[in-house]
Formats: structure tokens, sequence, C-alpha cells
């Protein structure tokens, strides 16, 4: 069992969190933060389903320095973020400190927040390191977290930067996945719940975009672009998406022996139907409009 309260030093620490750091002598802010790195451990533990998996992702980044395992830099980022409120910080020469006399004033609220808010979009962005590890471990995939963390194709806030016209923000990131759900739901009506659901599986399981497909890459980055455009004009025009959904359609039902299943799916199987001819005996003639 890995002790991450005996790993994560002073020195550690504020190489994880450069804006925690304090002159050498002074242990005011590491003192206050310390006693938080193993709840913050056990949170990070609940989210992985385990204290084996967390160990055997840290293991996996024994190349990098501790201070940047983003094992360590996401339960140092946890423990300070959540404490640095009641910290009464003051503004110091080399970053924060701890007011320790009723003539050093406190950092404005506006300077406090404004730093939380940097370190919680860099956290936001070590938790989908830890993530993009963690697709494989084995069985992982197949667990309630990882539905939780990758439960449409855009699972990854890098994707806000390269795919939408928003800013990457945690608040964006928040504010967003609803929207992702609802272009999934559009994109199942495109290229089926079936072949969307074989997408996710591979995103969830960490296969390369070398191991996949490239039929299935290509149909990956164009829905990937759909979601982006339904985000971004998600309070406008629908036009734009909808023209990038035919566009996928079009690129399937043309090379339909690439997607087998699509196009054995209920989607396709409704989408191509025969339509009954009537007889001219019949007792009952059906009309289609």
């Amino acid at each position: 069992m890995i002790k991450f309260d005996e790993i994560i030093t002073k020195e550690v620490f504020e190489a994880a969190v450069p804006a925690a750091k304090t002159a050498d002598r002074n242990d005011s802010i590491f003192n206050r933060i310390s006693s938080g790195f193993g709840e913050a451990s056990a949170h990070l533990e609940q989210f992985a389903e385990s204290e084996e998996i967390i160990e055997r992702v840290y293991n996996s980044f024994a190349g990098k320095d501790v201070s940047q395992n983003p094992v360590v830099k996401w339960i140092c980022l946890e423990a300070f973020i959540t404490r640095a409120r009641s910290l009464d910080l003051t503004l110091t020469g080399t970053g924060f400190g701890i007011v320790s006399s009723s003539s050093v004033a406190p950092a404005s609220a506006a300077r406090v927040n404004s730093m939380i808010a940097e370190l919680q979009l860099q956290q936001l962005l070590v938790r989908y390191e830890i993530v993009k590890r963690l697709r494989y471990v084995p069985l992982w995939f197949e667990s309630p977290s990882a539905s939780r963390e990758i439960c449409t194709l855009f699972w990854n806030p890098e994707y806000v930067k390269h795919y939408t016209m928003l800013p990457l923000t945690v608040d964006t990131w928040v504010s967003i996945q609803q929207k992702a759900v609802e272009a999934d739901a559009l994109l199942r009506n495109v290229i089926s719940s079936e072949y969307m659901d074989e997408l996710m599986f591979a995103e969830r399981r960490g296969l390369s975009t070398a191991t996949k497909k490239p039929c299935d890459n290509i149909i990956v980055e164009m829905c990937l672009k759909v979601i982006g455009t339904f985000i971004s004009n998600y309070d406008t025009t629908k036009e734009l998406h909808r023209e990038m959904c035919d566009a996928i359609r079009q690129k399937m039902e043309r090379n339909i022996v690439y997607y087998p299943v699509y196009r054995h799916s209920s989607l396709y199987e409704a989408k191509h139907a025969e339509r009954y001819q009537n007889k001219k005996n019949d007792s009952t003639f059906f009309f289609f409009t």
C-alpha cells in the first residue's frame, strides 16, 4: 500500500502546486494542508474503484518526477483547493503565506478565487491524465467509473479547445456535459446506438488510433466535430450540425462494407425497410406519404 502522506514532502508538494510555495523555513501552509492528503487519496481511490488500481496507475508513471506524477499532483491539488479559503492566505514575494499577525492583510478574495479557478483547471486536466491511464488497467473499462468518466465520445476536456469556440475552464466543462449527452443522442440516430456503443467500448479500453480501424477513426473524428459544433451553437442555429450529420450518414452508406455494426443495426434496418407493395386483390390498400 502506498502511503502518500509519507511520499508527499514539503518539497514535493510545492513542486506539484507552485502557487503554495513558501520560504524554505516556513512550513505553515504545508503543515495545514498535509493532514488532507489521506482524505484526498481516499477520494481518488473511490473514483478509480480501488486502492490497488490507483497504485497501478501511480506505478505506471514511475519514470516521472514524483511531484509530476499525476496521482501525486491530483492529491496535492485536491488537498490545497479544498482548504485554501480557510487558510487566511496572504500574498508574499514567493507565492502565498498564512497571515501570522494583525498587521498583515490577507490576500483579496478575488485573487484567491482566481488562483483556485486556475488550480481547479489544472486538477481537471490531471484527472484526465489519470483517466487515460486507467483505460489500460485490466477490466477497468467495464466498471461504473469508466461509464461515468467516459460517457460520450467528448470525454476529454482538451476537446473543448480543439472542437468548440469556448474557453476551457472548469465552469465551461461542467456546463457542456448535458449538451454533450444531447449530441450523443442525436448521433445515435445517425450512426445507430449499436455502432456508438462499439465506439465507446473502444474509447474506454484505450484503443489507440493506430489500433482502431481507419474507418472508425474517421467516424469518431466526424462525430467529435458534430458534438463540438452542437455545443458551440447550442442556443443558435442547428442547421450546421445537421449538415455534418448528413455527411456522416452518407459516408457510411457509401462505404457500408466497412461498417458492419451499422449495417446490421435496427436503425439501418428501419431506414432501409422495403415498403409493402399493394396488390390488386388485397382487401385493404396502404398509402404512404
